[in-house]
């Protein structure tokens, strides 16, 4: 496959049965074959968890932001780490549809991927190729934004996801400490509830909904 770039998301380095090519902004020189995401991070089991939990705290931190109400942040540790089938962690919201269709929804969206690299770079467990994996592993956020919003690309269109991403740094950014001291208490602990987990990031959880 051609790789090409357009306005910092590379083209044509990963693809996905059934989806084609999915953009990315981290260049990786990797011998062509299939890969999954063992093979990429290349941390051990614990490491790993850390990183997921760092992947929904980021989530939760921006949805917090932007006023949606958090019911739960749970991790599947009974869950296959890298199954890529069943989901081994997730935050849930109780949104307005007013909320849904947000630029703020479409920000959380990208903040779990940014919390779990900025995580990777602070604990000194970065590289460009676990980087690629972070990118890899939030395909799933990723597709939801373009569904929500399909104004949303990757270099061609209205919206750049790139934009969302900077957008979830500077939401990041002022949680950092708190968020970053939760990650390795929510792997002990496995589940918080919202109330837990925005009063450990010093927020007050917004009501849910009427």
């Amino acid at each position: 496959m051609t790789t090409t770039v357009k306005s910092g998301w590379i083209h044509g380095l990963v693809s996905f049965s059934g989806t084609g090519s999915y953009p990315v902004r981290t260049q990786v020189s990797l011998p062509h074959g299939t890969y999954n995401s063992a093979d990429l991070a290349g941390m051990d089991e614990e490491q790993s968890w850390l990183a997921s939990a760092a992947h929904e705290l980021g989530h939760a931190a921006a949805h917090l932001r932007y006023g949606v109400h958090v019911m739960s942040v749970d991790l599947y540790r009974s869950v296959d780490l890298w199954d890529s089938e069943s989901p081994r962690a997730e935050v849930s919201t109780w949104m307005t549809n007013d909320q849904l269709t947000s630029r703020g929804a479409l920000v959380a969206s990208a903040a779990g991927e940014r919390a779990q690299d900025r995580w990777l770079r602070e604990k000194g467990l970065w590289t460009p190729v676990r980087s690629l994996e972070v990118e890899v592993a939030a395909r799933t956020d990723r597709f939801s934004v373009v569904r929500m919003d399909p104004r949303v690309g990757f270099g061609d269109t209205e919206i750049d996801y790139a934009d969302l991403m900077a957008e979830a740094d500077a939401v990041l950014a002022d949680f950092w400490t708190r968020l970053e001291a939760c990650v390795p208490a929510l792997l002990a602990a496995g589940s918080w509830s919202g109330d837990e987990v925005a009063s450990r990031l010093g927020v007050v959880n917004p009501p849910a909904p009427s």
